[in-house]
């Protein structure tokens, strides 16, 4: 993209009416200071105000002898304590007031040479137009100027010292209205061309691309996880370092809270939060803090464009994971080949050879379109071949090709910045009527590392061993009769008297040491073996025999799961 130009541009209606009203500021200006009395100042102030026709007015206060109180107005004004009481404890500074009936006020410190005259609210029943506010502010320097110059007092040597610093005013007036008109006409001209990239569908790198040339700044867009989206800065140069998850998280809440850039060390940070979600993060990068006020303005805009850009694709990804989550979710209950082939074309994936299903459930703040998003990111970057559901509160993944690994886990770890999460796949489908017994599989390769000492990560039905065959519907029966057979009087007694004679059993038999078992149980080594001793007299059982103690330890485990359904 050729530089773009930021001054010179021709002004379009809405900046020559803009221009109208500095030049009608402009004579107000000459008006203002051909006045002798102070209230006639604020009249002349609060009249120009209700001219722009925009329901905006104004009230005015002047400073007596320490206190505020009311000037002109452009109308009788009714008694309001309230607003009265609200102007008076301000400090001399502009500050945006609550007023009931009005949906935006300000109160315009009537401040010149450091003193400050009093007040300018200006109030509307609706948020005003940027131009409108820029023009209040300025109306509230000249007034303030105006004011200082009635109060001068009388006197030729004075009046010709008021007309040389009314000259000066006016031209210091006029330098300000050609540097707001400069501003505006820049400001028009970032709008317009962050706008005409959105339109040219160059999506998110070319609104990056454009911010960057806007402002001269090194530019990066973010998704909400940290992941860099697009980048743009001078050549050779490099992008900033991402900033840490939690310390992240903290500076998101701060410009979410604010509703505008915020400053982290050498970053301006920027959330994209269209209808109340946050989507991305827009990030220039000023390690001499020398952005200004038009800089922030094209980081504004370039959120607002992009905020479009990413509903918009959201929108669309949102129509495509439906469509794959109908079918995702008729191929794991099952339904006809011929079905499933014609509805997998239509959607891009070819159904035909090996697949696998991959079932993901992970712990934390989100809701479950958020984690099925996060899951379809991890496998586009994975490269796999998938369609992507959801179901029963878990993410479900169709995968063509090899099983997925424990470097899948890894990257929907990253894109969570959580590693609480667990993946269970399902054993190979050479048909699409396998599907559903390849989720089911999955289903209970998750259901098992769940239950696990360490429920955290990924598995395989493959890789189960033993509990391949438990809690099946064929062994269901004789599974709970063995368990009941080498457990029975343990399990009873536990019931009881609440005890924890099978979790110590348990615990003894995964470790087989005294030392080992007493710490997971964080019990003492005397407790440990009154428990062992207690196993021994309720069981009746030897537990040093190795076909004791290989039976016992196979039903604990069964018992441990089955006692901790999904």
């Amino acid at each position: 993209m050729d530089a773009i130009p930021v001054k010179g541009a021709p002004p379009d209606m809405r900046t020559q009416k803009c221009l109208g009203r500095m030049a009608s500021l402009c004579e107000l200006t000459t008006t203002m200071f051909d006045s002798r009395d102070e209230n006639d100042v604020l009249k002349l102030a609060a009249s120009w105000i209700a001219s722009l026709g925009s329901s905006l007015t104004a009230v005015g206060y002047l400073q007596r002898d320490g206190r505020l109180l009311r000037g002109g107005t452009s109308a009788p004004e009714p008694e309001d304590r309230a607003m009265d009481s609200r102007v008076r404890a301000l400090s001399g500074k502009d500050t945006a007031l609550d007023l009931p009936g009005f949906a935006w006020a300000w109160a315009l410190a009537l401040t010149h040479r450091s003193a400050c005259l009093g007040y300018l609210v200006v109030r509307s029943p609706a948020t005003p137009a940027d131009d409108e506010t820029y023009l209040a502010t300025l109306l509230a320097r000249q007034t303030a100027a105006a004011l200082d110059h009635v109060q001068a007092g009388e006197g030729q040597r004075e009046r010709v010292r008021q007309l040389r610093l009314l000259n000066h005013g006016v031209t210091a007036v006029n330098e300000c209205l050609r540097t707001e008109v400069a501003e505006l006409q820049r400001r028009m001209v970032i709008a317009e061309v962050l706008n005409r990239v959105s339109f040219s569908g160059e999506g998110e790198q070319g609104i990056v691309r454009a911010l960057h040339e806007l402002t001269g700044f090194p530019a990066l867009a973010e998704d909400r996880f940290g992941n860099l989206r697009a980048w743009a800065g001078p050549d050779g140069s490099e992008r900033p370092a991402a900033m840490a998850p939690g310390h992240r998280a903290a500076v998101l809440r701060r410009a979410e809270r604010e509703r505008r850039p915020v400053r982290d060390g050498d970053l301006l940070v920027r959330v994209v939060r269209p209808h109340g979600e946050v989507l991305g993060v827009l990030v220039l990068a000023d390690p001499e803090h020398q952005v200004g006020e038009t800089e922030t303005f094209a980081l504004d805009q370039a959120a607002t464009v992009l905020a479009l850009e990413l509903s918009h694709e959201r929108g669309l990804a949102d129509a495509d994971l439906r469509m794959q989550c109908d079918l995702v979710e008729d191929l794991v209950t099952g339904t006809d080949e011929q079905s499933a082939f014609a509805r997998s074309e239509a959607v891009g994936h070819n159904l035909h050879g090996s697949h696998h299903v991959v079932v993901v459930k992970w712990t934390g703040p989100w809701g479950d379109g958020t984690v099925t998003v996060a899951v379809g990111r991890a496998a586009a970057a994975s490269r796999l071949d998938f369609l992507l559901g959801r179901r029963s509160g878990a993410a479900i993944l169709i995968v063509r090709g090899p099983a997925v690994g424990d470097e899948f886990y890894d990257e929907v770890s990253r894109e969570l910045g959580s590693a609480d999460g667990v993946i269970g796949v399902g054993g190979q489908c050479d048909a699409p009527s396998d599907f559903s017994h390849s989720y089911q599989e999955a289903l209970r390769a998750l259901e098992i590392r769940q239950n696990s000492l360490d429920p955290h990560g990924l598995i395989a039905f493959d890789r189960l061993g033993l509990y391949r065959v438990l809690r099946t519907s064929d062994h269901d029966a004789h599974t709970e009769q063995f368990v009941r057979e080498w457990l029975g009087p343990l399990i009873d007694y536990d019931q009881a008297h609440h005890g924890e004679l099978v979790a110590t059993l348990t615990a003894y038999l995964e470790n087989s040491s005294y030392d080992a078992t007493a710490a997971m149980l964080a019990i003492h080594r005397s407790t440990l073996r009154y428990r062992l001793r207690r196993i021994r007299e309720i069981s009746g059982l030897d537990i040093t025999d190795v076909e004791v103690r290989l039976n016992l330890h196979v039903a604990a485990r069964i018992w441990n799961v089955i006692t901790r359904p999904l």
